[in-house]
């Protein structure tokens, strides 16, 4: 890879940050595109909470539906809405190694995903449903973007 190419990265916030780009162009193909990146994006922030955990099955960490990761993330977490600090500490320096938040991926959002993934499936139909009328998913990924 050449110093000019620009890595694709595949952190939430890298999908996120592709989504904004996206979104506002507002061209009925960029539409597409930023459905599927924050889809992609809100699956890719549940898994990052998720893997984070020793216990978590290769089977588990292969999965994508957004409400099976959101409840196994919750199993683990246990925080329902709430935001968390977690804090991990030295048993033996009795030292703070590490400290994270947790922001939850709240229910709303995640029904909003799973619609986004509706989206994305037969593209063709959607598309032109988009071109005579659709104004559509544009207000729906701007509502999205808000929560």
């Amino acid at each position: 890879m050449q110093n000019s190419e620009m890595k694709y990265g595949v952190r939430s916030k890298d999908y996120v940050s592709r989504a904004k780009a996206l979104l506002n162009e507002s061209t009925h193909e960029s539409l597409i595109y930023t459905a599927l990146e924050l889809r992609a994006g809100i699956e890719a922030r549940l898994k990052e909470f998720f893997d984070a955990q020793a216990e978590t099955t290769e089977k588990k960490r292969k999965g994508w539906k957004i409400s099976k990761l959101a409840a196994q993330v919750e199993n683990v977490i246990n925080a329902g809405e709430k935001c968390v600090k977690l804090t991990t500490i030295d048993e033996l320096t009795n030292t703070i190694i590490a400290e994270v938040w947790y922001t939850p991926v709240l229910p709303e959002l995640r029904k909003m995903a799973e619609k986004l993934g509706n989206y994305l499936h037969s593209i063709e139909k959607k598309i032109q449903k988009m071109k005579y009328g659709g104004k559509n998913l544009s207000n729906f990924l701007k509502q999205c973007w808000t929560n």
